[in-house]
């Protein structure tokens, strides 16, 4: 009886370390996850900087003819401070692909 109060107890102890574990690699995941998504963002901004007024007028035209009808449709349909806020999100996901970058959550 004592060996199986022995047994179970360990058993508790593996499980709590094991799930102990999976949370700190859960945290860890997440906090690298952040990390690169802070670095996909200041790699955007860059690449925004370094354009010429024409080449930014050109690449707001692609991202919005290349967005999809829903996202287009909702631009056109919007006053013009909700536009420019959408334009930055299908100007974003451009600059994603173009840098081949993965799409932001």
């Amino acid at each position: 009886m004592l060996q199986n109060i022995r047994t179970d107890s360990k058993a508790k102890r593996a499980e709590a370390a094991a799930t102990a574990r999976a949370r700190r690699e859960q945290r860890e995941r997440a906090r690298q996850g952040k990390v690169r998504e802070r670095e996909s963002e200041a790699r955007i901004a860059r690449y925004w900087k370094g354009l010429t007024p024409e080449e930014r007028e050109r690449l707001d035209a692609e991202a919005l003819a290349g967005a999809a009808p829903a996202d287009r449709a909702a631009y056109e349909a919007a006053p013009a401070p909700v536009r420019r806020l959408l334009l930055v999100g299908l100007r974003d996901a451009a600059i994603r692909r173009r840098l081949g970058l993965p799409a932001a959550d």
